[in-house]
């Protein structure tokens, strides 16, 4: 190795961009929205987004499909993402084995992620992110409160992550100050 020469536009975006790690309420877009299913039956969508700081949130899935087959409840997240991106319907488009819906993609939208921990296999203990909410970039009211003409107030309910205690018996909710920055993922689901 002969070191490395120093780039000025490089480092100026050095502090840009980086993962979501904090629960919060954040503004960006969806950068990928695709299909998956499970062996059990159950499936539904997994998104990527991207605030516009830059920072990123991938693997945020919403199961849209029980295992016997029948809607999920939170398919109601998808019929809210319509709703706030103005869009009748959310066309698939397959490609190979891979079915997404670049409809969304790059579209200005708020989320609410909230931090999860969770005991991996090894005993150590890993996080991923929960999508709570979307709402209308501008104004952070949800597809309810914009049509019900009321003010912006889930967005500015704490969020509290989801931790698990030192000893690894059970978890508890820990307030988390509320921000304008966060990101979610769900596997852990009943059903």
């Amino acid at each position: 190795m002969s070191g490395f020469t120093f780039d000025k536009t490089r480092a100026m975006k050095a502090d840009e961009g980086g993962y979501i790690s904090t629960s919060g309420v954040y503004v960006g877009v969806i950068t990928k929205m695709i299909w998956f299913s499970k062996e059990s039956g159950s499936g539904g969508v997994e998104l990527s987004l991207e605030t516009v700081d830059g920072e990123k949130c991938n693997y945020i899935q919403i199961y849209t499909k029980n295992r016997d087959g029948s809607e999920n409840f939170a398919k109601v997240k998808i019929d809210s993402l319509a709703g706030i991106l103005g869009l009748p319907s959310i066309t698939a488009v397959k490609t190979g084995n891979i079915i997404e819906f670049p409809i969304v993609y790059g579209k200005r939208i708020a989320f609410a992620l909230q931090r999860e921990e969770y005991r991996k296999e090894d005993g150590s203990i890993g996080w991923k992110m929960n999508l709570l909410h979307f709402f209308y970039p501008d104004t952070l009211q949800t597809y309810k409160e914009k049509k019900d003409a009321s003010p912006p107030k889930t967005s500015q309910k704490e969020i509290k992550d989801i931790l698990i205690d030192i000893s690894g018996q059970n978890q508890k909710a820990a307030p988390v100050p509320q921000q304008n920055n966060a990101s979610i993922e769900n596997d852990d689901l009943p059903f």
